[in-house]
């Protein structure tokens, strides 16, 4: 019986003992008290290199924090103009631009590459015409996270407007702006000088932004829609909405293509060593303009899937069949993350995989749905952005009003996924 008993009274002050011991360690300091998961995780060794292994992540906060605004936008004077995105009531709203751009996003297995501008600019170099970004104000934002990223001005890295005495025909189409590298800036020089890159290539743009709507002509569009089903006659209804920027996008591409060729086949030029070196990409975006409220003779939210289907067939086709003996054209497809019917502030990130619900407004809960018409193409790539913006209720352009665009550090992490995979 005093065996049993001794044994009994041991096995209840081992862990009695445990705790004991726990607590002084705890009290001592020599374990924190408190545990960030987020933080705990280990981190990746691997570089990411698909947008598969890159969208795959949450926000982390950001080490160390952005103290000031300069500091986010590299101090450069149109790029704190485009930082003040994140609206409030009262106008630009600085503080919760600061708080939004302090969240970076992470990877769970794979390392995103610190983002470095000229060698961005190089990537971009060595496509024959650059970055094509493709869509409604949600590309337009893209190049505004690009300038600000990059940084733009008469003294920064890039120029936003062309050089006048190099005017490029393609670039007349409504709702087009380029980027170009600062001739000004040393890097111009230095890029020229090392040979990689001609005068020629060097005043061509880095990223152009063409603006359209529905990805085609409206003539196009009406046709699109009457065969679904739906009743457009003149597709313009200006007590409802005014169909402009509506132009064919893809002639703009083609002829950019076709004025690469002409250049290269002057006499006496001299291409640069790393010129035409990987194919041309194209960020193509629409949807949030595909909705009944604002699309004449279509009150039929089935009659916009079918109609956008066929342009989706219709855009992949022609750019697959443009003549690419010299240029190679990448297609890559940005998803449309529904945004939800209010975005009041919140304290930062929700975490994965929780996400903002779907709005009802507009065509909110059809945004999956024309997203998997461009994954049903496996020669274009999806960047899917629900994880990145579909967690951020925090980084909307104007809470409560504004839930579609996000503020401009939340589009910054699109670029920087771009980045990894260029």
């Amino acid at each position: 019986m005093r065996v049993v008993a001794f044994v009994r009274t041991r096995a209840l002050l081992v862990p009695v003992i445990a705790l004991a011991f726990t607590s002084l360690i705890f009290s001592l300091g020599i374990y924190p008290t408190s545990i960030d998961f987020r933080r705990s995780q280990a981190t990746p060794t691997r570089t990411c290199t698909t947008l598969k292994d890159s969208l795959d992540g949450r926000w982390t906060p950001r080490v160390p924090p952005y103290e000031s605004l300069d500091d986010f936008t590299l101090g450069d004077e149109r790029g704190r103009v485009e930082a003040q995105e994140c609206i409030s009531p009262t106008g630009a709203d600085l503080e919760r631009t600061l708080a939004v751009a302090n969240w970076v996003w992470t990877p769970n297995h794979c390392a995103m590459r610190p983002w470095d501008a000229e060698a961005f600019v190089v990537e971009c170099l060595k496509m024959p015409n650059g970055i094509f970004l493709v869509g409604d104000s949600i590309s337009g934002l893209q190049l505004k996270a690009m300038g600000s990223t990059i940084g733009q001005g008469k003294d920064s890295l890039l120029l936003r407007q062309q050089p006048r005495q190099h005017r490029v025909a393609w670039k007349k189409e409504p709702g087009g702006e380029s980027k170009f590298v600062n001739p000004t800036h040393p890097f111009y020089t230095k890029l020229l000088e090392s040979g990689r890159f001609s005068a020629s290539r060097l005043e061509r743009p880095i990223v152009t932004r063409l603006a359209s709507y529905h990805l085609i002509s409206n003539e196009l569009l009406v046709d699109f829609f009457n065969a679904a089903g739906g009743n457009s006659t003149t597709g313009r209804n200006t007590t409802r909405y005014d169909w402009g920027n509506d132009h064919d996008f893809v002639l703009s591409v083609e002829a950019a293509m076709a004025s690469y060729d002409v250049v290269a086949d002057e006499d006496g030029v001299a291409r640069g060593t790393d010129e035409a070196s990987v194919p041309t990409v194209v960020i193509i975006n629409s949807g949030a303009h595909w909705t009944t409220a604002k699309i004449e003779g279509s009150e039929d939210p089935a009659v916009i899937l079918r109609a956008f289907e066929q342009m989706v067939q219709q855009i992949t086709k022609r750019l697959q069949d443009l003549p690419q003996s010299r240029q190679r054209l990448r297609l890559i497809a940005r998803t449309n993350p529904p945004p939800p019917d209010r975005c009041d502030d919140t304290a930062g990130p929700l975490e994965p995989p929780h996400q903002v619900p779907i709005g009802t407004q507009f065509n909110y809960p059809s945004f999956p749905m024309m997203d998997d018409f461009w994954r049903a193409d496996p020669r274009i790539e999806v960047l899917d952005l629900r994880p990145l913006v579909g967690t951020r209720p925090d980084g909307r352009r104007k809470p409560s009003s504004d839930c579609l665009h996000v503020c401009i550090p939340v589009a910054r992490s699109w670029n920087e996924v771009l980045w990894n995979v260029m």
